[in-house]
């Protein structure tokens, strides 16, 4: 499994305390494979501004660019 890495914040997590208290960390990660990894080869993966929550929500943003000929493949061919 290949670490997608991160946009925003390192943290994912954190118990809301102040000071020496304070504990953060980065306990969800996304993940894929090597086959996925090459077909969104530029996706990214951000950690979103936590509200009302301790955990931080993940974006994953797999940016296909649209090649220059030929139809971009459906999520259905992807998965099947």
């Amino acid at each position: 499994m290949i670490d997608l890495g991160c946009k925003g914040s390192p943290f994912t997590w954190t118990n809301e305390m102040f000071g020496r208290s304070l504990i953060q960390g980065r306990l969800v990660r996304g993940l894929a494979n090597g086959e996925w990894r090459a077909l969104f080869p530029k996706a990214i993966v951000s950690h979103l501004t936590r509200v009302a929550s301790d955990h931080a929500l993940l974006l994953f943003n797999t940016y296909v660019e649209a090649p220059d000929s030929g139809p971009v493949p459906s999520i259905s061919r992807l998965l099947g």
